[in-house]
């Protein structure tokens, strides 16, 4: 037998980018596209995110209107885990016209007309996992095109880094007792937006500094710490004297 061709392959097993299972990868394919990422490389499904791009990562979900099975009516749901949400950002992507599941007309991939995207930051993703199609788009808008992604990622990734630089404030020694710094801490760790009427200006700048490092956890992990004040702190090690009270969080 002659050699095989590897083209005959890819089109056997992935030629049908309308189906569900192949539609993902490609919407991957698409955004390394956008972004102007190398893809000389192979594309690898265990990789740490979808895509890698200027030192982070982006998460890339999918959906399209038209399925290859009929349906009653469209549900279109973008997933969100909170396990993924380690890098930047997501950018969802989807295919075709509102109407396409009835007409059953099959909207090319190929075109970028046919193409919707939005770039989320991971911290204004909603608590949930999952989110249907009409709360998305009251939370993020009609979405962009395709020649506007890669002006939008690096808008996020500009804000992200501004976050980092800036967001993290410099602890200074606090001059409240440990009693006052774990009641600010619970606080905080109930209600980080929570405002106390007549705080005074020590208080409200350890408030702000556990709020900038909870933020800063957020935004880089997908959750926040929870911040103790250990009842015997003046008992603790005289080397653990310089590193803030408020900084142990699970």
């Amino acid at each position: 037998m002659s050699k095989l061709e590897i083209s005959a392959f890819s089109h056997w097993n992935s030629g049908d980018v309308l189906q569900n299972i192949v539609r993902g990868p490609f919407a991957e394919w698409l955004v390394h596209h956008a972004l102007g990422v190398d893809l000389s490389e192979h594309r690898d499904p265990w990789a740490e995110f979808d895509v890698s791009y200027k030192g982070t990562g982006l998460e890339v979900k999918a959906a399209a209107y038209f399925q290859r099975w009929e349906q009653k009516k469209p549900a279109i749901n973008f997933s969100t885990p909170k396990k993924q949400r380690n890098g930047a950002g997501f950018i969802f992507c989807l295919l075709g016209k509102e109407d396409d599941w009835e007409t059953r007309r099959e909207p090319d991939p190929l075109d970028m007309s046919e193409w919707l995207f939005w770039v989320v930051d991971c911290q204004k993703l909603p608590e949930t996992e999952t989110i249907s199609l009409k709360p998305f788009k009251k939370l993020f808008g009609d979405g962009i095109r395709f020649d506007q992604v890669r002006h939008e990622v690096d808008n996020l990734i500009s804000e992200n880094q501004k976050f980092n630089r800036e967001g993290s404030m410099k602890y200074e020694p606090s001059s409240l007792s440990d009693k006052e710094q774990r009641a600010i801490a619970n606080m905080v760790n109930d209600d980080p937006n929570y405002i106390p009427e007549n705080e005074t200006a020590e208080e409200k700048k350890y408030r702000e500094y556990l709020i900038a490092e909870s933020d800063g956890l957020f935004k880089a992990y997908g959750k926040r710490p929870v911040f103790e004040i250990p009842e015997d702190w003046p008992e603790l090690d005289s080397s653990l004297a310089e590193f803030p009270k408020g900084h142990f969080g699970k």
